[in-house]
């Protein structure tokens, strides 16, 4: 993933009327299999510039070089056909069933009914969504992450190597979206598409991107990099101030617990069921194991003991320590309970280690405890 896919060149764009132009040479390389984000401020040309690449926006001036072809002189219809293009609530056409809509590309690309068929029923199965229930709705009958969900399957009918995706999850409420968000990472995984994806949720874009482009005015690029070093290395005051102040807790998001940030709490075995209702408990707070899995904690109020249930964490790569702060937080427990791949008890991760943490990456330290495939991917730099 070194080589760039995606390579924009001096790319202008000024608007009839205008003098100053809405995206000013912007240079900008996507390399192939990796999310982009472009983030920035309403109004700061990172919609302007996503549209060039598939040219529903056409450049002033500049070129835009997709996988070693310069395709700024390209039919549009040709070149539109090979990126899958996703906006908010999927851009769905409401007179039309969603299997229409997942087909409308093949159909231009003249795809026999034989192939189209199946090729729809792969692609809701793909994006979570039970052809034999949806295929015939239409998007008014579609919830919110229903109908963003087709736009996908629509974008990804095709196999574009490219995806281009504009504020996709934008329109949904923060439980779907953040659903949606999960989802289409775990896809990524499957499909490998070159994604160039805009949103002005820097959250999004940390959660997301595999780099993350920090634009300003006309496109100009402040900071382009992968999320660790962004937190923890503003390139300048604008990037620092479009991070905002919780800039270290995102980061929690990036890094994974793992056991050396473990506590050492006592446990004790009980038989299931036997936990319900006040306890003689009178110690310090502990773990409760039924046939070694977690499932809760014995706590030492001022009068008789209690038992909290806790859903545990898996330890693994999928649990970061943001998640481990959130489970102490609403559950209000002592420490993050975790299993190993067994399910068993693993260990426990308090709020002190959460605080290492955050002052490490403070001091651009702790993104070091997560080599992931973010970090080889952007290992070469800015591009």
């Amino acid at each position: 993933m070194t080589d760039a896919f995606i390579k924009l060149e001096k790319l202008t764009k000024v608007f009839p009327g205008h003098t100053e132009p809405a995206v000013d040479e912007l240079d900008l390389c996507v390399r192939e299999g990796e999310i982009v984000m472009l983030v920035g401020p309403s109004g700061c040309g990172k919609t302007t510039t996503m549209k060039m690449i598939n040219r529903l926006v056409e450049p002033t001036s500049g070129r835009i070089v997709i996988d070693g072809q310069d395709v700024t002189g390209v039919n549009p219809d040709e070149l539109r056909r090979r990126i899958g293009y996703v906006i908010q609530q999927g851009g769905l056409f409401p007179h039309l069933r969603v299997r229409d809509n997942v087909a409308a590309v093949l159909r231009l690309l003249g795809w026999p009914k034989a192939r189209i068929d199946p090729r729809v029923d792969e692609m809701l199965e793909l994006v979570g969504l039970d052809p034999s229930v949806y295929r015939d709705r239409y998007p008014k009958h579609l919830s919110g992450g229903q109908r963003q969900r087709v736009g996908v399957a629509r974008a990804l009918a095709a196999d574009p190597p490219i995806m281009l995706m504009d504020e996709p999850f934008g329109a949904v409420d923060p439980i779907a979206r953040e659903h949606l968000q999960n989802e289409f990472l775990r896809l990524q995984q499957e499909i490998r598409k070159t994604i160039v994806f805009v949103t002005h949720d820097i959250t999004e874009a940390v959660k997301m991107g595999d780099r993350i482009a920090i634009v300003r005015d006309k496109s100009a690029v402040a900071q382009f990099d992968v999320p660790a070093r962004v937190l923890a290395s503003p390139a300048d005051e604008f990037v620092r101030d479009f991070l905002g102040n919780n800039a270290e807790l995102r980061a929690l998001s990036l890094l994974e617990v793992s056991a050396h940030q473990f506590s050492p709490f006592p446990h004790v075995s009980m038989e299931p069921g036997t936990t319900q209702g006040d306890t003689a408990h009178r110690g310090p707070a502990t773990v409760v194991l039924e046939d070694g899995r977690p499932v809760g904690w014995l706590i030492a109020d001022e009068g008789p003991g209690r038992f909290l249930p806790v859903c545990p964490l898996s330890l693994g790569p999928q649990t970061m320590l943001s998640d481990a702060l959130n489970q102490m937080v609403t559950e209000g427990t002592p420490a993050a309970l975790l299993t190993d791949a067994a399910g068993q008890f693993a260990g426990c991760v308090e709020f002190t280690a959460v605080q290492r943490a955050v002052a490490g990456t403070s001091a651009g330290a702790a993104m070091d405890e997560r080599p992931s495939e973010r970090e080889v991917a952007g290992a070469d730099g800015h591009a």
